[in-house]
């Protein structure tokens, strides 16, 4: 498996955080201006298609990922079908309780598109995600409003860490010949 999945040890807190958003900026040199993760997420996955799936491979972190049609990873800690009749929760609350319903990342997301990201932030690093939400393609129209009722969408748990690698590692190389 790729570097990318390997285990990271980002403390968080050391992040200068984007005032848009909250979440972490990635500022490799001091000459570099500060790049927030939503909006470069928003630029690599938004509106994308899943390609391709690479599932779970036993290693150091386990976890699947979507191929979207730009080859850009998304790296996914778990997936929540938003199927459920009567929800207990906000759904932005699913990656801080865990377990539940749960869905296996398996090719049947292959031609799924990305609707949504989403970032939130508690008190403590433990307490920050970022989520995609992805609907099936015949789902294209939804509007916003349409969104919340949508039975049809997943809601993933992306894995941050991996993120801000690749965040961090493109930008390093925008710098470095």
């Amino acid at each position: 498996m790729s570097f990318a999945f390997r285990r990271h040890d980002y403390n968080l807190n050391e992040f200068d955080r984007c005032e848009k958003h909250g979440c972490p900026l990635m500022q490799v040199t001091a000459q570099a201006q500060p790049v927030c993760l939503m909006e470069w997420l928003a630029l690599k996955a938004g509106e994308r298609t899943v390609r391709d799936i690479l599932p779970k491979d036993e290693g150091e972190y386990d976890l699947p990922a979507l191929i979207l049609d730009n080859g850009f990873m998304l790296p996914v800690v778990r997936a929540y079908p938003l199927a459920q009749k009567k929800r207990r929760v906000p759904p932005y609350l699913l990656p801080f309780l865990g377990g539940g319903n749960t869905a296996a990342v398996t090719d049947r997301f292959v031609g799924w598109w990305v609707s949504d990201l989403y970032h939130t932030r508690g008190e403590t690093p433990l307490r920050e995600a970022v989520m995609a939400m992805i609907r099936p393609p015949w789902k294209r129209g939804t509007t916003r409003e349409d969104a919340d009722n949508d039975r049809d969408a997943v809601l993933l748990h992306l894995a941050l860490d991996i993120l801000l690698y690749l965040l961090e590692d493109e930008e390093i190389r925008r710098y470095e010949p």
